[in-house]
């Protein structure tokens, strides 16, 4: 991304004045008291509520992976840009070890080696990167593909994945009501904003109202599925005495704390082109172990974080994506998971770590050794680069959630450049 300067030029001018004798007259001053409101905007991506994984050893059905799963699409519906960070967790049989590239467990020759990735689609249905035109021809050498990273200590049965989607806005934003007996855990990702129902006398009071809120306008009394009109704070609109007029809250209800007696609106826009994306799972099995079943890889979770961002830090990322994915960026990259497992990997000996500082919710900036933290450097030199994990120890997990719950990593590289992990929010 290129930085931007803007250079502005100052032309004074002399300008002659006649000294003037003015009256001066006393006055009584004053003071106003203003409060500041947070202007949010209504967020709803959708999600699947379900996805399938299976085991796959003879690549059944599918285009050559041993590891089989159906897509999960994601749909920007908001009228922001959204940015997605998602962590992937295979939980695994303690005798499957996870290995660095495809080629590791195509070669290998140990039982229960496994090499596991996330794949993001690079178009609609496709997953083609370079030469790389098919599932089958996918490796951890592709733009596209993240490979899942072993835990340690007591996450050592476990494995982290994870990738970042930038979202553009919807295309055609739409709102709907949600109705007092409608539940809205039946809803994909949404966030719910209270809708109180505001008594408009006629054109004048709906003009005043406009000036002051954004309004939400529904064609009758409150329905099923009802579609809403926002009408932006200081536009105007027809007045209709048949129509219902609403002001939403300024913050979102929680879904778990929605209601049923009360009304909410949420997010439903058309998507845009680049308001799509979408993620699968592939895998490369160990020939040494003669039979792979769903007892070698049991669960995978998948954690999203979305985050509503500004155009203009939409705008100066959306090059660096493809089909949403900015894991496309090429280089070192650093992630965290919610239980404090920091991931530093793609180190290269011209692009090799320095240093490495975490930033808790309130701004302060600490070096990582100020409490314990394991590092496992097995795949990392000082010399070539690699990947490397390092698990924050309770006292740092403990001290991050007193001062508010979130996490941020920045890792100096050799050249000073820096990496970051974005804020993730860090559970106990």
């Amino acid at each position: 991304m290129r930085n931007k300067k803007i250079l502005s030029t100052v032309v004074a001018s002399a300008l002659a004045a006649t000294t003037m004798a003015v009256p001066v007259m006393a006055a009584d001053g004053g003071n106003i008291d203003v409060p500041v409101t947070t202007k949010t905007a209504v967020i709803r991506v959708q999600v699947p509520t379900k996805m399938d994984i299976s085991v796959n050893q003879f690549e059944m059905g599918d285009g050559g992976s041993q590891i089989y799963s159906t897509p999960f699409d994601m749909i920007n519906r908001s009228e922001i840009p959204v940015k997605i960070s998602v962590t992937s967790t295979a939980e695994l049989k303690a005798t499957t070890k996870l290995v660095g590239t495809k080629a590791d467990a195509e070669s290998s020759k140990t039982e229960g080696e496994v090499w596991m990735a996330v794949a993001a689609e690079t178009a609609a249905d496709s997953y083609a990167d370079g030469a790389a035109t098919a599932i089958k021809d996918l490796t951890d050498e592709n733009k596209n593909v993240t490979s899942f990273v072993q835990g340690t200590d007591a996450d050592a049965a476990k494995g982290t994945a994870n990738q970042t989607f930038y979202m553009d806005k919807s295309g055609t934003m739409k709102y709907k009501l949600l109705n007092s007996n409608e539940a809205a855990a039946d809803i994909e990702y949404a966030q719910f904003y209270e809708l109180t129902l505001q008594t408009v006398a006629g054109a004048d009071a709906l003009a005043a109202l406009i000036a002051e809120n954004d309004v939400y306008v529904a064609a009758g009394a409150a329905a099923d599925g009802q579609d809403l009109t926002k009408e932006a704070k200081g536009t105007a609109h027809t007045y209709d005495a048949g129509e219902k007029y609403y002001t939403a809250a300024l913050e979102a209800t929680a879904k778990g704390d929605v209601d049923s007696t009360k009304l909410y609106v949420y997010g439903n826009g058309d998507a845009a082109t680049d308001g799509v994306a979408a993620f699968r799972y592939i895998g490369k099995l160990s020939g040494a172990q003669e039979t792979w079943t769903k007892d070698d890889i049991t669960k995978v979770s998948i954690k999203y974080d979305i985050l509503g961002v500004q155009e203009s830090k939409y705008n100066d990322v959306k090059a660096d994506c493809v089909y949403g994915l900015y894991a496309a960026v090429k280089g070192p990259q650093v992630s965290i998971t919610e239980n404090g497992l920091i991931t530093v990997s793609s180190l290269t000996a011209e692009n090799n770590f320095k240093s490495l500082t975490i930033t808790d919710k309130t701004g302060k900036v600490m070096e990582w050794n100020i409490a314990p933290a394991e590092w496992n450097t097995d795949n990392w030199d000082a010399t070539n680069g690699g990947t490397f994990t390092v698990q924050l120890g309770e006292q740092w997990i403990s001290y991050l959630i007193s001062q508010g719950g979130t996490a941020e990593v920045t890792v100096t590289l050799k050249d000073d450049s820096t990496i970051n992990s974005g804020v993730v929010t860090v559970t106990q």
